[in-house]
């Protein structure tokens, strides 16, 4: 995992550092040293990064894909039917 790549995955699921620094066990300023290039993101760390960030990952898409079924589901208009049945979504 790259710094870059780190910092897109974390700003991706909405998190700040210190909230992914203390899922992870880590203090905030190592974080942003990894996020920032000034520290090695070891193997290790990166399973533990990548484990907490796939997580998030799906609870952010879970929660996008609620919000996005209620949308469609609440409006009610003919207009959207067709919309609602070829995303597979019911009243």
């Amino acid at each position: 995992m790259t710094p870059q790549e780190l910092t897109k995955r974390r700003d991706h699921v909405g998190l700040e550092q210190r909230e992914l620094a203390e899922k992870v066990g880590i203090t905030p300023a190592y974080l942003s040293m990894m996020e920032s290039g000034k520290r090695r993101i070891t193997d290790a760390m990166a399973e533990r990064l990548g484990g907490v960030l796939s997580v998030e990952e799906v609870r952010t898409r879970a929660r996008r894909d609620a919000a996005w079924r209620a949308v469609l589901v609440a409006m009610n208009r003919p207009h959207l039917r067709a919309m609602r049945e070829k995303e597979g979504f019911s009243e």
